[in-house]
């Protein structure tokens, strides 16, 4: 009987997904893959298959700060690593691939027929999920390479490329997902045993071999600035304070109508605000 061994991928968004995808091909190029079965876990405490600041559930006025057609979790021949090329469209290309499919016309077909044939393949290997074409028709019918699409759109593409993974992995790989949040990793007899807690407060554990964290995005601890900053709001009732975070977590309905207003920083949280 063959022996098992388990990975865990901490972050269910495009950085664990990108990483499931080149794990799941380099063990599709094993020599003898019935020696060992492999179990991966892959873990989000919010959308496995998108992360937080991807999930789909989110308005569709935030954007990305990147151009559709620059933005892919699939290698190609300009990467530098270690494994097999598995080409697979990008952002834009999944789109329009996906708006054909549901709703053919002469625009979706001639920007299809200019898409190399090795990511139209890619594209083939999975579903892409019903009903996605029409719920995004507004948006899938304007874009362009050039557009920055809405977050909630690149979220679909990421859940669309972990169902493709899921699909292509070989015999004796076996890919679990899991929603929760890793509360701790603890080194036991030279595994790691992850304590995770679900939405619910219900509270499970994975031992395995390797944890790899891709969590990307992550809230930091208030700074002594910020808690100065808060200790002074609490003490005055009549302001409001929005602390630092992902824009469509924060609660910016507490800020009065017609209320002054100070924004802190210009970068893309500023643009998300206003």
């Amino acid at each position: 009987m063959s022996a098992t061994s388990a990975i865990a991928l901490v972050g269910g968004g495009p950085r664990g997904v990108s990483l499931l995808e080149r794990v799941v091909s380099a063990l599709a190029e094993r020599a003898d893959p019935d020696a060992t079965r492999i179990d991966v876990y892959l873990i989000d405490d919010v959308e496995v298959g998108a992360g937080r600041v991807w999930r789909t559930d989110q308005t569709r006025e935030l954007c990305m700060n990147t151009l559709a057609d620059a933005v892919t979790l699939f290698t190609d021949d300009s990467v530098q690593m270690v494994g097999t090329v598995r080409p697979g469209p990008t952002l834009y290309e999944w789109a329009i691939l996906a708006a054909h499919a549901e709703a053919p016309d002469a625009r979706t077909a001639e920007i299809v027929a200019a898409i190399p044939a090795p990511r139209r393949a890619g594209f083939a290997e999975a579903p892409v999920r019903a009903g996605f074409a029409s719920d995004y028709a507004g948006e899938l019918g304007a874009l362009r390479p050039e557009s920055h699409p809405s977050r909630s759109l690149y979220g679909e593409y990421i859940a669309w490329a972990l169902a493709r993974v899921i699909r292509v992995a070989p015999d004796g790989v076996r890919v679990h997902t899991r929603t929760g949040r890793v509360r701790a990793i603890v080194e036991r007899g030279g595994r790691q045993e992850l304590q995770i807690t679900d939405a619910e407060g219900g509270a499970t554990e994975i031992t395995v071999d390797a944890v790899v964290l891709a969590t990307g995005w992550l809230a930091n601890l208030p700074t002594a600035e910020e808690r100065q900053l808060s200790a002074s709001v609490s003490a005055r009732p009549e302001l409001v304070w929005v602390a630092p975070g992902n824009p469509v977590d924060q609660d910016l309905s507490r800020v009065p109508a017609g209320e002054d207003v100070i924004i802190r920083g210009l970068g893309m949280g500023f643009f998300d605000t206003v």
